[in-house]
């Protein structure tokens, strides 16, 4: 064979490896027919995972938390969570050999150093650089990269004012909602964020390949992402500032009443009073064109069905706001992840659970997750399409109106339970 045959036999077979890496199970093999544990390896799986909103941010959830529950889930691993506070104690621990994955908003680019092995990314991401908003162009702190620890960077450098830092795209949107004196100024270096597994522990690695590529077609990652990445964007910087100005003016007389309720009906007081203000701002003579009125913005016919005699009773409707909320939330599936219960009980007490019932049979027409708030808000819609609400049993409703108060809700109350 020729040098120019050997090219182009070269080109021919680096072309099909890269069509076999990014198609995945279109290609000539496919990860996905690895659907079992491998017979003599072990059912449980032992993770370092981080505090925080994209790794573990309560008991019940968390990014990564969800992530890797759902593998262990499907395959049938028993699954232990190990919370850590640094990035380096999750590999440290990795190292040592008392867990087996370490998940910590790491990147897959510098996971040689360790000499583990690496989960898919299952998310692509980017560097920012982030800057005092009054010094565009100040010098870049010694350590660039913070990658899982953004809270503690971003702190610092409101301390130090004449400085600039590199952070991970999606924490420095997190957490700059709560530092309005600062500011994303470029994106910079591209990151692929994944796990870190033993090199004990190979076949862990061959079935997250595999799960991987099946969940994107089910669209289970896309969801799982949804529940902290969904109403990341809901409130601009404009309505934070008037958030946290009505926190200093107007919270303090309220605060009792919204924990007294909390504590009748079991549910945070935060949760109630986020959804005050997003019916409200905290105002109880407030009253709507379509005739909800009080500071839980309640319906007469609501109001009736909970024994509120007067709407307008700041008390009467905060407990009857509350009381509304604990029965939304208990009537959804207890199979459900807590972030898609609240998600959906908060569409009901916004458009009413008779719509919200009409677009999960709608869901169920379509193939789709009826109990899943990122299928339920793609076709909530729909309520306003005469093709569609005409045949519902609750008719004609504002579609767009409940993704909006679900997702600015759940902004407050992340704004107000998020501690720095």
């Amino acid at each position: 064979m020729n040098l120019d045959g050997l090219a182009r036999c070269i080109k021919y077979l680096a072309l099909i490896f890269v069509f076999v890496v990014v198609n995945g199970c279109e290609g000539l093999w496919s990860f996905e027919k690895l659907d079992t544990i491998p017979e003599g390896s072990p059912k449980t799986l032992r993770v370092a995972i981080l505090k925080g909103p994209f790794g573990q941010s309560s008991p019940q959830g968390g990014l990564e938390h969800d992530y890797l529950y759902q593998f262990s889930h499907d395959y049938g691993y028993q699954v232990s969570f190990i919370s850590v506070s640094h990035q380096q104690d999750a590999i440290s621990l990795l190292k040592a050999g008392t867990v087996d994955i370490a998940a910590a908003r790491l990147t897959t680019q510098d996971a040689y150093q360790y000499e583990v092995l690496t989960s898919p990314a299952y998310e692509e991401s980017h560097l920012v650089k982030v800057c005092p908003r009054e010094n565009k162009n100040g010098s870049e702190l010694p350590v660039k990269i913070f990658t899982g620890e953004a809270k503690s960077a971003l702190k610092h450098l409101m301390l130090t004012k004449n400085h600039c830092l590199h952070v991970e795209r999606r924490e420095a949107d997190y957490y700059l909602r709560f530092f309005s004196t600062l500011q994303i100024v470029e994106e910079t270096k591209p990151l692929s964020l994944g796990f870190y597994i033993s090199p004990h522990r190979p076949e862990v690695q061959r079935l997250l390949f595999a799960w991987t590529q099946k969940s994107s077609r089910n669209r289970e990652i896309i969801r799982i992402k949804d529940r902290y990445y969904g109403h990341l964007y809901s409130l601009d910087r404009r309505d934070r500032v008037k958030f946290f100005r009505a926190i200093r003016d107007d919270l303090k007389p309220l605060l009792p009443l919204f924990k007294k309720a909390a504590h009748e009906y079991d549910i945070p007081w935060q949760l109630i009073a986020s959804v005050a203000f997003q019916e409200s701002h905290w105002e109880n003579d407030a009253e709507s064109f379509t005739g909800v009125r009080g500071i839980m913005q309640i319906t007469s016919d609501t109001a009736e069905h909970l024994g509120i005699e007067d709407r307008t009773d700041i008390q009467q409707s905060i407990f009857g706001g509350a009381k509304y909320l604990r029965y939304l939330i208990d009537n959804q599936p207890d199979f459900l992840h807590p972030r898609d219960r609240l998600a959906l009980a908060l569409a009901s007490y916004n458009v009413g659970p008779g719509h919200v019932s009409d677009i999960q049979k709608l869901a169920v027409e379509y193939g789709r997750s009826p109990y899943s708030w990122r299928e339920i808000k793609t076709l909530l819609p729909y309520l306003s399409d005469p093709d569609y609400f005409e045949r519902m049993e609750y008719g004609q409703a504002r579609g767009l109106e409940p993704i909006s108060f679900v997702n600015r809700v759940m902004g407050y109350y992340e704004l107000l339970t998020t501690k720095l």
